[in-house]
């Protein structure tokens, strides 16, 4: 089951750790809204395609490719494609 995006931020920006990881399977189609981390993040597809949107840019991200955020710089949005 995916978490809401609110808890799911809620408990990355809450672990005490500078590093932590999560693995959600997201099915095809799915969006999630613009938002931002008190924390870096680097979003990793293992299988299927993902675009991800910022205010002033657009990334497609292959398999085994990953695309990156600084923390309180950018509030990204994504979408997955299978």
């Amino acid at each position: 089951m995916i978490k809401p995006l609110d808890t799911f931020l809620s408990e990355i920006d809450a672990a005490p750790w500078p590093l932590r990881s999560s693995a959600t399977d997201y099915p095809a189609d799915w969006f999630i809204q613009p938002h931002s981390h008190n924390k870096h993040q680097l979003i990793y597809a293992i299988q299927g395609v993902m675009v991800v949107h910022s205010a002033m840019n657009q990334w497609t991200v292959p398999p085994a490719a990953a695309s990156g955020c600084p923390a309180g710089r950018c509030t990204p949005s994504a979408a997955w494609a299978r």
